[in-house]
Protein backbone atom coordinates (compact mmCIF):
# COMPACT_ATOMS: atom_id res chain seq x y z
CA UNK A 1 0.00 0.00 0.00
CA UNK A 2 1.39 3.05 -0.75
CA UNK A 3 1.73 5.74 2.01
CA UNK A 4 -0.62 9.29 1.35
CA UNK A 5 0.01 12.75 3.47
CA UNK A 6 -3.52 13.34 5.18
CA UNK A 7 -4.90 16.54 5.76
CA UNK A 8 -7.52 16.26 8.77
CA UNK A 9 -9.64 19.63 8.99
CA UNK A 10 -11.31 19.48 11.95
CA UNK A 11 -11.41 22.08 15.25
CA UNK A 12 -12.63 19.10 17.67
CA UNK A 13 -9.80 17.61 18.91
CA UNK A 14 -11.33 14.13 19.76
CA UNK A 15 -12.17 13.67 16.26
CA UNK A 16 -8.24 14.63 15.01
CA UNK A 17 -6.83 12.43 17.48
CA UNK A 18 -8.72 9.79 16.59
CA UNK A 19 -8.37 10.12 12.83
CA UNK A 20 -4.97 10.73 13.06
CA UNK A 21 -4.09 7.71 15.39
CA UNK A 22 -5.72 5.35 12.87
CA UNK A 23 -3.86 7.24 9.98
CA UNK A 24 -0.57 7.09 11.53
CA UNK A 25 -1.08 3.49 12.02
CA UNK A 26 -1.90 2.29 8.87
CA UNK A 27 1.35 4.20 7.90
CA UNK A 28 0.13 7.44 6.59
CA UNK A 29 2.15 10.59 6.99
CA UNK A 30 -0.99 12.96 8.77
CA UNK A 31 -1.38 16.84 9.24
CA UNK A 32 -4.11 18.57 11.19
CA UNK A 33 -5.78 22.12 11.06
CA UNK A 34 -8.70 23.31 13.06
CA UNK A 35 -9.46 26.67 11.09
CA UNK A 36 -10.50 26.36 7.47
CA UNK A 37 -8.28 29.84 6.38
CA UNK A 38 -4.81 28.00 7.83
CA UNK A 39 -5.70 24.33 6.08
CA UNK A 40 -6.30 26.49 2.50
CA UNK A 41 -2.32 26.60 2.65
CA UNK A 42 -2.07 23.07 3.31
CA UNK A 43 -4.36 21.67 0.61
CA UNK A 44 -0.74 21.92 -1.77
CA UNK A 45 0.94 19.23 0.53
CA UNK A 46 -1.80 16.62 0.97
CA UNK A 47 -2.50 13.72 -1.29
CA UNK A 48 -6.10 13.80 0.71
CA UNK A 49 -7.94 15.92 3.02
CA UNK A 50 -10.42 14.89 5.40
CA UNK A 51 -12.46 18.35 5.71
CA UNK A 52 -15.13 19.36 8.45
CA UNK A 53 -18.31 20.67 7.82
CA UNK A 54 -18.31 23.44 10.36
CA UNK A 55 -15.11 25.34 10.63
CA UNK A 56 -13.53 28.31 11.84
CA UNK A 57 -12.06 30.88 9.25
CA UNK A 58 -13.61 29.54 6.02
CA UNK A 59 -16.13 26.79 5.91
CA UNK A 60 -15.72 22.77 5.07
CA UNK A 61 -17.56 23.84 2.17
CA UNK A 62 -15.63 26.82 1.39
CA UNK A 63 -12.17 25.01 1.80
CA UNK A 64 -13.56 22.46 -0.54
CA UNK A 65 -14.28 24.95 -3.07
CA UNK A 66 -10.92 26.27 -3.03
CA UNK A 67 -9.15 23.08 -3.45
CA UNK A 68 -11.16 22.19 -6.63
Amino acid sequence: ASVAVVLIVDDDPAIVEVLSAYLRAEGHTVETEADGLAALLQLARADVAIIDWMLPGLTGVELTAHAR
